[in-house]
């Protein structure tokens, strides 16, 4: 196995953290936490709750990214099962935002998921979070820097070419977006 992680780090399926980039001490929140909407001048609602531990959606968030990042710096395979991180990086949490437009707007309410602890970044989705994590697996070095849609400098690449560079589920074709066949 191409491994480039400390034993330490791996205990069976599970994966540990190097570092992080979020902050322990005072911890990034989302407005809005808890369970009263807050409306706007427009008359939607929306309001923040934590994903919790051990919940569905959180295990699955593990799931993706801590099989992705043991195929990158393990060098395992779809054989291999699916790898899982013990948890979010120290000062991250993910969340569900909940949005309820107006009846007349016709439009349905809303459960977006967003993980919250980098600064100044809000990643809504496994697949967005990934190339940070591998840079945070990584050691998070200036000279190595993140390949993320947020933190490049080289020309913003769209999710799609994220996706397809790190053999990320989902949309890995600009065609597939548009339907094409």
């Amino acid at each position: 196995m191409n491994t480039h992680l400390p034993s330490h780090l791996v205990v069976g399926n599970t994966i540990s953290w190097t570092t992080s980039d979020g902050s322990v001490s005072s911890p990034r929140q989302p407005p809005h936490v808890g369970p009263i909407p807050v409306l706007d001048g427009q008359g939607t609602s929306r309001h923040m709750e934590e994903i919790l531990p051990g919940t569905e959606r959180y295990q699955s968030w593990l799931a993706i990214v801590g099989t992705v990042v043991a195929r990158e710096m393990l060098g395992t395979t779809k054989n291999d099962g699916p790898y899982y991180m013990v948890d979010f990086p120290e000062g991250y949490s993910l969340y569900y935002r909940f949005t309820k437009y107006p009846q007349a707007s016709g439009s349905k309410p809303r459960r977006d998921q967003y993980l919250w602890g980098a600064k100044n970044i809000v990643f809504r989705s496994p697949n967005e979070f990934t190339p940070h994590a591998l840079w945070l697996m990584k050691g998070a070095r200036a000279d190595d820097p993140c390949q993320c849609i947020y933190c490049t400098d080289r020309v913003k690449p769209s999710q799609i070419d994220i996706n397809k560079e790190f053999k990320l589920p989902g949309i890995r074709s600009h065609r597939d977006k548009h339907h094409y066949k």
